[in-house]
């Protein structure tokens, strides 16, 4: 077996984004309003931890403050109208998807 060799897959390159992605974004919710930590908290989501975050946790952490500040920044800068309305959005949190122990 001398001519196996490791080769990292597009799992672990993700994977790795998404660890420092919360290592650089997690902040603290009490100093920084725009960090995840206070997404996290506004969207009731488990404790994510900043030194080894769970892969799926982190990911929906992500994904979710992503569209929030998207449909955020829609909002504000008036590109939503009576012609072009933006869609409901169900952040899974009334169907329990993220709530979890803080």
């Amino acid at each position: 077996m001398d001519w196996v060799q490791e080769a990292a897959m597009p799992f672990h390159f993700q994977l790795n984004a998404v660890h420092m992605l919360i290592r650089t974004h997690l902040g603290e919710s009490d100093k920084d309003p725009s960090c995840l930590d206070r997404h996290r908290t506004r969207l009731q989501c488990y404790k994510v931890d900043k030194n080894k975050p769970e892969y799926n946790q982190a990911c929906e952490l992500i994904e979710h403050s992503l569209i929030a500040c998207v449909r955020a920044d829609l909002k504000s800068n008036h590109l939503v109208t009576k012609h072009c309305p933006l869609l409901p959005w169900n952040s899974g949190v009334a169907a329990g998807v993220l709530v979890g122990p803080n």
